[in-house]
């Protein structure tokens, strides 16, 4: 999906933020991240794991950089999507 957005103000300047630290590469990368940050906190799709769809090895992977995740570490989109 494609969409165009405006943003001004608090949100504008917390994508621009998100983007200096390195938190995420793009804006629209800053904007992807929150939507999957919004849909966790509000539980709107379910995060369950396919094990027999991937490997022993990245289920394992998955839930490490949950956990890691829920303790405060921040990942970037790649990092927790496997994309470049």
């Amino acid at each position: 999906m494609n969409i165009c957005v405006s943003l001004s103000g608090y949100t504008e300047q917390a994508l621009n933020e998100a983007v200096r630290r390195g938190i995420a590469r793009t804006k629209a990368e800053a904007l992807r991240i929150a939507v999957l940050r919004m849909a966790e906190h509000y539980h709107l799709v379910s995060m369950e794991i396919e094990t027999e769809k991937i490997s022993a090895k990245e289920a394992t992977a998955i839930r490490k950089t949950l956990r890691e995740m829920e303790a405060g570490k921040e990942h970037s989109f790649e990092e927790v999507f496997g994309r470049s």
